[in-house]
């Protein structure tokens, strides 16, 4: 899992330019697993397409530690944004 979750990664990294579909990425700037700043890079290098989300005070899975409801709440608004504007229906 860790060689399949590090090839992505770095997949991602180097073809970062290629990104043409809308995400939301958030990290726990307390996270001691996963630095946070190569996910804020990926997603500031690609502002046109990816959102960006620093929680402070939160560890690795953001959506499940304390500002849970915070958080999903964010992602969930993100989606409702998403669909509203879409050009697509």
């Amino acid at each position: 899992m860790f060689a399949a979750i590090n090839f992505g990664a770095s997949y991602l990294v180097e073809h970062q330019s290629e990104i043409k579909l809308s995400g939301f990425v958030f990290h726990g700037q307390s996270d001691a697993i996963i630095d946070y700043k190569a996910t804020m890079k990926l997603a500031l290098d690609n502002p046109d397409y990816i959102k960006w989300k620093l929680w402070e005070g939160v560890f690795h899975e953001a959506h499940n530690d304390l500002e849970q409801k915070e958080v999903i709440k964010e992602w969930i608004d993100w989606m409702i944004h998403k669909i509203k504007t879409s050009k697509v229906i």
